[in-house]
């Protein structure tokens, strides 16, 4: 099974900070870790993200231009890649909001392009899998089909760029009828697709089971049905509730985000990333944080 990270915030925690890809990289490589994947831009930066402007762009504001602004965050991506002792391969989480919202795909090329950089400057064979949005149930339910219906207009295009890249769908658990409905129908109507990508989060162990099955199939009369392709994981880690952070001691954390991996190994999935790779230290979910302008273990 691979196991990697997504690094949501890294980069502007590092700008913020005044630090760099320099500096993250060393302490990766001090710290021996051989890092299978990275996500790239990550969870729910991708509804904004547009490789045109500087950081993470923004593409409610953006132009859709078709170029990359060197400032963009996805260069220190790339950079940060390029100077692991153990380069990963890339997730890529498309941002298709824009697109969705306004049921219009025309600017298509925009939201492709940095597969087109990251291959230029990681390689061809670099990115391992891409993913169709992120979460994009919680926001398009109602939109289902305009989901759909991109998401086979894109994939063909994508293959054209990335012939050997996986290509990933967002699924949602299946105990609401909603969740279950967008299982359903995202399975059945979206073509060459190869992997779903579920996000878990747990924070008590007796659920863990329930976690892993509802979000890996849809109900069919009463019965689990598995939904179609690999398992890659996206974003996993123990669960924060708001107000119980200080019930959430660093041995529980680890215990439950270890057990997680160990049925994930199990049930043979595919990918499991954990999130995130670094933020700053008000955040819960990352494997390294910046304190006083410097990167350290969590």
């Amino acid at each position: 099974m691979k196991k990697g990270y997504n690094t949501a915030f890294t980069f502007s925690s590092l700008k913020d900070n005044g630090l760099s890809p320099i500096h993250l990289a060393y302490e990766i490589n001090k710290n021996n870790e051989k890092i299978d994947l990275l996500r790239f831009s990550g969870g729910t930066l991708s509804f904004d993200y547009d490789i045109s402007a500087d950081g993470y762009g923004n593409a409610k504001t953006n132009k859709y231009l078709v170029k990359a602004s060197l400032k963009n965050f996805i260069f220190d991506y790339i950079d940060l890649v390029n100077r692991l002792d153990h380069k990963p391969k890339t997730v890529y989480c498309l941002n298709l909001n824009p697109m969705i919202e306004s049921n219009d795909f025309s600017n298509w090329q925009n939201c492709l392009l940095p597969l087109k950089v990251l291959n230029e400057n990681l390689g061809n064979d670099n990115i391992y899998c891409i993913e169709m949005g992120n979460e994009l149930f919680m926001h398009f339910y109602h939109k289902t089909k305009v989901f759909i219906d991109l998401c086979n207009f894109l994939i063909p295009k994508i293959k054209e760029i990335c012939p050997n890249a996986l290509i990933s769908l967002p699924v949602e658990g299946c105990n609401s009828n909603r969740g279950n409905d967008w299982n359903r129908r995202v399975n059945r109507w979206i073509v060459g697709f190869d992997a779903i990508s579920p996000h878990f989060y747990i924070n008590d162990l007796k659920l863990l089971n329930q976690e892993f099955l509802g979000k890996t199939t849809y109900l069919n009369k009463g019965t689990f049905t598995p939904l179609n392709g690999k398992v890659i994981c996206t974003e996993f880690n123990y669960k924060y509730n708001q107000g119980t952070t200080k019930l959430a001691t660093k041995e529980i954390c680890a215990d439950i985000v270890d057990k997680m991996l160990n049925l994930a190994t199990e049930l043979n999935f595919d990918t499991m990333l954990y999130h995130s790779l670094l933020q700053e230290s008000k955040y819960k979910y990352s494997k390294y944080i910046v304190k006083n302008k410097l990167i350290e273990l969590r």
